[in-house]
């Protein structure tokens, strides 16, 4: 990775970088929100997201 000038900003190759990784981030962060929410939509419980094994499934 150098600095090619392909952004065309002016900046440092460094400091996009470090831009594109704190996008990413936050993107991983929603992803995750999303993915806790569906997960206790899904079990009908509030907290119970690590410990699945309590949830009491119809037979």
């Amino acid at each position: 990775m150098s600095a090619t000038g392909k952004e065309g900003t002016g900046k440092r190759d460094g400091d996009s970088r470090k831009e594109r990784l704190a996008a990413s981030l936050r993107a991983n962060l929603q992803k995750r929100k999303v993915l806790q929410r569906q997960r206790q939509s899904q079990f009908g419980e509030e907290e119970k997201t690590s410990d699945e094994s309590t949830v009491q499934a119809d037979p």
